[in-house]
């Protein structure tokens, strides 16, 4: 099997499994009275509908999957701390905040980074 058809395969797999986790009971909000388990299970769907975005920003903006080494030429026009962050993220695999402590960033600022550089990323190798 090809390595982009592996790829796709296993990008599908994942966002089937995440999805039909956020399904399980059905609720998407919460209201009324609020316990603790609650909260956590609503913190969790929220995380994962999270690790969703970040697989669909990834996989069909790039074709890249987190983990995976990225290719030297789609850093050309980044800055320094651009290209670490970038690097840190889908390479490395770690979190805004794990990122963003090592920089002394905002969990926050480590995500429009992201943002902003997936955008340069894509214009530069042409897929924007």
């Amino acid at each position: 099997m090809s390595k982009s058809l592996e790829l796709h395969v296993n990008y599908k797999k994942e966002m089937k499994e995440l999805e039909e986790l956020l399904k399980e009971d059905g609720s998407n909000s919460l209201s009324g009275k609020i316990e603790n388990e609650d909260i956590i299970n609503y913190l969790h769907k929220r995380r994962i509908r999270n690790r969703l975005n970040n697989l669909r920003t990834s996989y069909e903006l790039l074709g890249i999957r987190r983990g995976e080494k990225i290719p030297v030429e789609w850093l050309k026009g980044l800055n320094k701390t651009e290209k670490r962050i970038f690097k840190d993220y889908f390479e490395k695999r770690k979190r805004y905040s794990e990122i963003g402590s090592s920089l002394g960033l905002e969990k926050e600022e480590v995500k429009k980074i992201i943002r902003y550089s997936i955008k340069r990323v894509m214009e530069n190798i042409g897929r924007d």
